[in-house]
């Protein structure tokens, strides 16, 4: 059964950037790849502060050309507040996330490393609908990404996105999560070379059993596709199509309450389907989680 302890934890972590490294150069990282459980609501007042580390072992590049071999190690520290209160009587709350990481290897003998603060992010959440009795929770979430770009490693364009979810429960043991978000990228520029962005979609679901009220494990699946757009050099108007990519992930989660507000989490997630971008051959995130 879901005790107070718990739902304090589990709805703690709707945005967190579990598959943050999608790596290259040309890639965003996210900030809202769920974990499993982090689409119920804390009770009202309640804090969190959250660390993960994840690592991702990339090994080929798939370009529209090709499969190009690549050896890319990715390391990212996130750290983040969360505050839950209500607007009347509909759970909301606000969020701070900070990312910074490195990135070291070779994509076709070329340098890939890489590091520095890669992303900031600002986020509001509210679940319309809420429905304790049923355990029904509707999420619905907005962030937005300021301009952060050190070393070449994040982005120097304005971004936001917009993040539709649902957590239902069924008995005392079962839950499903699942979620849609959409991020708008802003025009960015490197020298005379403005970008510009299509949207890009992410389309995530968790199958949870709860176990006892401190343990849990879920098995998911993620697919991240979209994202084309267009270089133009204002110097020469010479100008290039940049392809979209897609990506298809199974994930695999266990956590669990060392103290009633402490919990630990980890997973691991491989790629299976990979198109125009780096195929992630092993990643695991580690998570630590504290309520006050």
């Amino acid at each position: 059964m879901r005790n107070v302890a718990r739902q304090s934890l589990r709805g703690a972590l709707f945005g967190a950037a579990a598959m943050a490294l999608v790596m290259g150069a040309s890639h965003h990282a996210s900030a809202q790849s769920i974990e499993a459980s982090d689409l119920v609501p804390a009770p009202d007042g309640t804090n969190l502060l959250l660390g993960y580390y994840t690592y991702n072992h990339y090994d080929s590049d798939h370009t529209p050309s090709g499969k190009v071999s690549a050896s890319v190690n990715g390391n990212l520290f996130i750290e983040r507040y969360v505050h839950y209160s209500y607007i009347g009587n509909t759970p909301a709350g606000f969020q701070f996330l900070a990312l910074n990481g490195w990135n070291t290897g070779t994509i076709g003998g070329g340098s890939a490393n890489a590091g520095g603060e890669l992303e900031a992010i600002v986020s509001g959440f509210i679940w319309p609908g809420a429905n304790t009795a049923t355990k029904t929770y509707p999420f619905v979430g907005f962030y937005l990404y300021p301009p952060i770009n050190s070393a070449g490693y994040g982005s120097n364009a304005w971004s936001g996105s917009l993040q539709l979810g649902i957590d239902k429960g069924f008995g005392d043991n079962f839950s499903i999560d699942a979620d849609e978000y959409t991020v708008f990228s802003g025009e960015s520029t490197a020298g005379s070379v403005r970008t510009t962005t299509d949207p890009s979609y992410t389309l995530q679901v968790w199958a949870n059993w709860n176990w006892t009220p401190q343990l849990e494990t879920s098995i998911g699946w993620q697919s991240n596709f979209g994202g084309e757009g267009t270089s133009v050099n204002a110097l020469t108007g010479s100008g290039t199509v940049n392809p979209g990519s897609q990506r298809e992930e199974i994930r695999g989660w266990i956590s669990y309450f060392f103290l009633p507000n402490l919990q630990g989490g980890l997973e691991i997630n491989h790629d299976f389907v990979d198109v125009n971008t780096l195929k992630n051959e092993f990643g695991l995130l580690a998570r630590v989680l504290y309520v006050f």
